[in-house]
């Protein structure tokens, strides 16, 4: 499995919210999906979420 910090796109700061969240490894971020993860960011406060988040989301899952 891989680690949520190994994955393309993904840099200190998301896998940051993405732990908060609940989000920790490929197949826990590929069962939400990326739109689902944005939505759990979103309910974090001061989350940032922005469409850069969601095409960087959608880009580990697909692996590019």
């Amino acid at each position: 499995m891989n680690k949520i910090d190994e994955l393309p796109n993904i840099g200190p700061t998301l896998a940051q919210k993405l732990n908060t969240v609940g989000i920790t490894n490929l197949q826990e971020l590929q069962q939400a999906g990326s739109i689902g993860a944005i939505i759990k960011i979103s309910s974090l406060r001061n989350h940032g979420a922005c469409t850069n988040m969601l095409y960087a989301l959608e880009g580990a899952i697909r692996g590019i």
